[in-house]
């Protein structure tokens, strides 16, 4: 059974992560009596539409984005879309947050948020991802250089990708592809006093990248992605803005290029390490200055490692530890190594994880909840379960080889075992479901009247309808299939049955 999460809305979603960064942001903060001045009133240069730090979801910020050779989830399917069809082991939907702080954008008390929704599936020999997420946000409260007043200012960038992978050679060779679509937007907010209006301007722009992975004797896979760059220019209808004048200008999106490699020995540990190029970007810089980002080379080395020290019927859980060097493209700051951990624990059908990426002048806070609703459709009979491999118990040998439990392509000798079609079994769900809600207790139904029986008859009907069980299947001609009817058997012929010769007459006297 393919393993979904689905998290909570994305609002939900922050409130709960600002909640619970709220002490850390206090702590690690400086406070301002006032917001930073502003240092132009004429902007000069475009922006930078990529961060330099790893932003994503738990397995892959806790991992340090070391995911080239490797791809549990969504987001780390973004840098290597080949990963979809040969190692990524539990599809799923996703919708993740994140809270960064970093003093190298603006200052270091002004939370930026990210946020994504992405879902993906394999189906043996494709894999398909779909969704958005934002690569680089920031934005804060700034003083106006001429009349001193406080405004916020924002600029931001989108991206909806739509993967797709295959594997090819006997598995060996995973090659995938990623259309993907941008959408780049910059805000001015100013207080309802003001002589300023509030404006704001976007702009969309196509890419699209492809991504290698290639399988080693005992499960060791090289990775290779390149991402072509992109420009989300607004300024043709960017509107006049008296202040901050061109504040409206082109988000600059570079190229990436990744190589390295990942180890999967079995299904509870996976190692990854490789390395990062963040191409150059003209004309660019940072919103809180125009301090031009210019060609520095940004080469970022990233290992991580991931271990189920958990895994049993009812609660599995998983550590990830990485760090990476993030080299800055600005010449007012410094490179920064950073150290990365994550968290994730799934009791019965619930998951909870928390993560950290730590660096100085530099924090990242995840925190997620969720429920896994395919493994609750499975408890409640709305979906049939599917083979697992047996349960390791506490802390499974991390070097150990075997094959249990791992994605098709990774398996040498496979076995075909009966497997679920999700997309049919899934319109199976609403008449299962009718059913249930049919066939409760009488003392709950007698609680509800007839409202069960009401509701339990319309999903029955919306199963009927999805799955076509009240319509005959037609033949290939078109025409009613025949019953099918029994070949007559042949009756065995009857044993004739052998007579007993008379006794030969015996001669009488003479």
């Amino acid at each position: 059974m393919a393993r979904a999460s689905w998290r909570l809305a994305d609002g939900l979603m922050r409130r709960w992560v600002k909640l619970s960064t709220l002490l850390f942001s206090v702590l690690a903060s400086s406070s301002h009596a006032a917001p930073p001045i502003l240092p132009y009133d004429t902007r000069s240069l475009g922006y930078s539409g990529w961060s330099d730090s790893v932003r994503g979801d738990i397995p892959h910020v806790g991992m340090a984005g070391a995911m080239v050779g490797l791809c549990p989830s969504f987001v780390s399917c973004l840098d290597n879309p080949a990963g979809l069809a040969m190692t990524l082991a539990h599809p799923g939907i996703q919708i993740t947050g994140n809270v960064v702080y970093d003093g190298d954008l603006q200052e270091y008390g002004s939370a930026l948020e990210a946020s994504m929704v992405g879902a993906t599936m394999s189906r043996y020999p494709w894999g398909l991802g779909l969704g958005w997420w934002e690569p680089h946000r920031e934005g804060q409260k700034y003083r106006h250089p001429t009349t001193g007043e406080t405004f916020h200012a924002e600029v931001m960038v989108r991206e909806f990708h739509l993967s797709l992978g295959r594997v090819f050679l006997r598995n060996r060779l995973s090659v995938g592809l990623t259309l993907t679509l941008g959408y780049g937007r910059s805000t001015l907010n100013f207080a309802d006093e003001s002589a300023f209006d509030d404006t704001e301007a976007t702009a969309t722009g196509l890419s699209a990248g492809i991504g290698l992975q290639y399988r080693l004797p005992r499960r060791w896979i090289l990775g290779w992605s390149y991402h072509l760059p992109s420009l989300l220019d607004p300024e043709s209808s960017a509107p006049d803005d008296p202040g901050v004048a061109r504040f409206h200008r082109a988000l600059h999106v570079p190229f990436r290029l990744s190589f390295g490699a990942g180890y999967i020995p079995n299904r509870f540990f996976q190692l990854g390490f490789g390395f990062y190029y963040i191409g150059p970007v003209e004309d660019a810089a940072y919103l809180r200055d125009e301090v031009e980002l210019g060609t520095k080379m940004n080469l970022q080395p990233r290992i991580g490692a991931s271990y189920q020290f958990l895994d049993y019927r009812e609660l599995d859980a998983t550590i990830r530890l990485g760090t990476y060097l993030e080299i800055s493209r600005s010449e007012v700051a410094d490179s920064r190594a950073h150290f990365t951990t994550g968290f994730e624990v799934n009791p019965w059908v619930l998951t909870f994880g928390w993560g950290l990426d730590i660096a100085p002048r530099y924090r990242n806070y995840l925190v997620s909840a969720g429920i896994d609703v395919f493994d609750l459709f499975v408890k409640l009979d709305l979906l049939p379960r599917e083979y697992h491999p047996p349960r390791a118990g506490f802390m499974p040998p991390i070097g150990r080889l075997s094959e249990d439990g791992l994605p098709r392509p990774l398996v040498e000798k496979w076995r075909e075992r009966a497997s679920t079609d999700i997309l049919e079994e899934s319109g199976k769900i609403p008449g299962r479901l009718g059913k249930k809600i049919k066939g409760v207790p009488g003392e709950l139904k007698d609680f509800g009247g007839d409202i069960l029986d009401v509701v339990g008859d319309g999903l029955e009907a919306v199963g009927d309808a999805v799955t076509g069980a009240d319509e005959p299947e037609p033949s290939a001609q078109g025409k009613a299939p025949q019953a099918k009817t029994q070949p007559k058997k042949t009756p065995k012929p009857k044993k004739k049955k052998k007579k007993n010769p008379a006794p030969a007459a015996t001669p009488g006297p003479s």
